[in-house]
């Protein structure tokens, strides 16, 4: 009896396995490795494809994080040789070995919404150790230089023309290393993060908007905690641009102009370790062009109207020679035969008995006629 209720357990747990489920938080979860993350995803372009990409990456997100744990987890997420808390600064790529808690010593590092609270139509309600959702999804926070950090406020993204340049500092509050440009309101950052800010805008535009505005089915784990953790993002939100179409063709174009590098995939799977989730727009940076900007569908050529030929008059042909066909000749009876010859030699005797009567008569008529002389 054990040993049938071993193998009974063993083979349950096996099913488990297969299915594929985890609970996170009292929710049951569909578990993706790595290398089949993709897996669900079966739209190749426009709305059906976005709403793919918001309903994988809400309910693979099992674990929330908090605003705190963007401090915690720095050190693993942005790893830089030089110390416990050494991270990679995100706009100067400079390696920073400490945190700071006060949130002004130059020279050291503190967490940036690249998506400000204040362009968050309120989804991040507040910046507090405790705080959850969108301003504290490890996707989005980013390390930075304090003074850098302060410098970008919460200007929106763009592209600036005589733009002043923005340094981080030194520890001593010297200039250090350009991270961007400010001018008018308008953040630009370096060409070589350029594409960094835009995969982490499609990600929080995509995750944090409700279903319902990006053409999903599912907000993932929305319980009562989470359900408010969703609303109505738009890119002009954040992005210094005269429409929405304006902001995604100058992301579109940043997202070409700076492709993936080494530290946004570490930082990917290390997300994806501690939250669940991964940012599909650094896995596939492919995916925000066959979103917002999809080929157009070739036009159908139009089927040729069946065309009446013209007549056209037949060449004259000469006939072809054709030989004479060989006549039989009539059959002669034989006793007609007989009957003609027969009269043509009659014929022949009369006409020369005549003949020798003219000759005759001729003959006597001048004898006589000399003897009268």
């Amino acid at each position: 009896m054990q040993r049938k209720f071993g193998k009974i357990l063993s083979l349950s747990l096996a099913g488990l396995l297969l299915c594929g489920v985890l609970s996170a938080g009292g929710a049951v979860l569909p578990a993706y490795a790595e290398e089949d993350y993709y897996a669900p995803i079966t739209a190749t372009k426009g709305e059906e494809l976005l709403g793919q990409i918001h309903d994988l990456i809400t309910t693979t997100h099992g674990h929330y994080t908090t605003y705190a744990d963007c401090r915690d987890y720095g050190h693993t997420t942005d790893y830089a040789e030089g110390g416990k808390m050494s991270i990679i600064e995100f706009y100067t790529h400079e390696t920073i070995v400490e945190y700071t808690q006060n949130g002004s010593d130059a020279g050291r590092w503190n967490r940036e919404h690249v998506w400000p609270k204040a362009c968050s139509n309120n989804l991040w309600k507040k910046i507090s150790n405790s705080e959850r959702g969108g301003g504290a999804d490890l996707h989005h926070i980013r390390p930075t230089e304090v003074k850098m950090n302060s410098a970008r406020e919460d200007d929106k993204y763009g592209e600036t023309l005589n733009g002043s340049p923005v340094y981080s500092k030194t520890i001593s509050g010297t200039d250090s290393q350009i991270g961007g440009y400010h001018a008018g309101g308008v953040f630009e950052p370096l060409d070589n993060v350029k594409g960094d800010v835009a995969r982490i805008l499609f990600y929080v535009y995509t995750h944090y908007n409700t279903y319902s505005n990006v053409h999903g089915t599912t907000n993932g784990n929305t319980d009562s905690q989470t359900a408010n953790y969703f609303g109505t993002l738009k890119f002009t939100n954040v992005m210094a641009a005269s429409s929405e179409e304006a902001a995604i063709e100058l992301l579109l174009k940043w997202n070409e102009l700076d492709p993936v590098d080494d530290i946004e995939t570490t930082r990917n799977k290390e997300v994806f370790k501690i939250q669940g989730n991964r940012n599909p727009f650094i896995d596939h940076p492919e995916y925000a062009d066959m979103i917002w900007n999809p080929p157009a569908e070739p036009e159908p050529e139009p089927k040729p109207e069946p065309v009446e030929p013209e007549p056209t008059e037949p060449e004259p042909t000469e006939p072809e020679p054709t030989e004479p066909k060989p006549t039989e000749p009539e059959p002669s009876n034989p006793s007609d035969g007989g009957e003609k010859n027969h009269a043509a030699l009659i014929g022949g005797i009369v006409g020369g008995v005549c003949g020798a009567a003219v000759i005759v008569a001729v003959i006597v008529f001048v004898v006589l006629r000399r003897k009268r002389k």
